[in-house]
């Protein structure tokens, strides 16, 4: 549940972090940051050091950062694959005839 009073609706929020942003205060904190709620605000309403969450957006924006890179790259890989294999079946196919 998200605790920033004047914050918009759970509805507004971004589908991609929708999904954590109740189970982990980083990621609410880095929704409201996307919103426009400085990190100064934020530390203020939830009582944090500023340092603490600066480092927690930081963190979020890094796990989304790497998480679709890494998402990219398995697809790339697992193509990349898919016409190697399919590239020697064909190849194996010919030569049998």
């Amino acid at each position: 549940m998200r605790f920033f009073l004047n914050a918009p609706h759970v509805s507004d929020m971004n589908p991609a972090v929708m999904v954590v942003a109740n189970k982990s205060l980083a990621f609410s904190l880095y929704d409201f940051y996307l919103e426009g709620v400085s990190t100064e605000e934020l530390a203020a309403a939830y009582a944090l050091p500023l340092h603490y969450v600066e480092e927690r957006i930081e963190a979020v924006r890094l796990c989304l950062q790497f998480q679709a890179k890494a998402i990219l790259d398995t697809r790339q890989a697992f193509q990349a694959r898919a016409h190697k294999r399919n590239a020697t079946r064909r190849s194996s196919t010919a030569s049998h005839r």
